[in-house]
């Protein structure tokens, strides 16, 4: 957007003419603005620390909000290109390589997330939230530890040739042609 749009698109929603903001950070999430309901990541932010700041602009006044993150492992090879880019001195580069694998431990994790940013900024007594998806998750874990044992024998039987449908297929005894012709049929894992 040339700057004039961008400056009356802001105003538009700083006075609540418009009810949605879709910016990058640099533009967007300078807003000073109390009734965020929902701020929405569409990939990865490079540190815990901007991730925090962005996310706190939902929710000011103290009700319900909700920050979503999406992203994808190319989010995280992305961070990984721009920071290799960078002229920062090799240490520092270190030190932000370790930032971003944080922010990928943060998405990754099964833990409360408000503890897991807590920890991360030191308060080690922190306690779960209550309120975020973790903590309110109903699902209930499954042990998938032979299913998952005799997928990789499957694999190993078939000497890795095959991609994951051949796979499926041995492993639900399925009759397709190039079964039966490569003899998969005939390994122990097969059904």
């Amino acid at each position: 957007m040339d700057s004039e749009s961008r400056e009356q698109s802001q105003e538009q929603f700083v006075y609540d003419e418009v009810n949605v903001m879709v910016a990058t950070n640099a533009f967007g999430m300078g807003i000073n603005k109390s009734n965020v309901r929902y701020v929405i990541h569409a990939q990865l932010p490079r540190t815990i620390e901007a991730y925090y700041q962005e996310a706190g602009r939902a929710g000011r006044d103290g009700l319900d909000s909700e920050c979503i993150l999406l992203f994808s492992p190319q989010d995280v090879q992305i961070q990984n290109f721009l920071l290799d880019q960078t002229q920062l001195a090799e240490d520092r580069k270190q030190q932000e390589f370790l930032k971003l694998r944080s922010m990928v431990n943060y998405c990754h994790t099964e833990d409360c997330l408000m503890k897991f940013i807590l920890k991360y900024f030191g308060d080690n007594d922190a306690k779960n939230c209550g309120r975020c998806l973790h903590c309110t998750d109903q699902r209930q874990t499954v042990d998938v530890t032979k299913e998952a044992q005799m997928v990789f024998s499957c694999m190993k039987r078939t000497r890795e040739r095959f991609g994951k449908t051949m796979i499926a297929g041995v492993l639900s005894g399925s009759s397709n042609r190039k079964i039966i012709d490569f003899k998969l049929d005939q390994l122990s894992t097969y059904g």
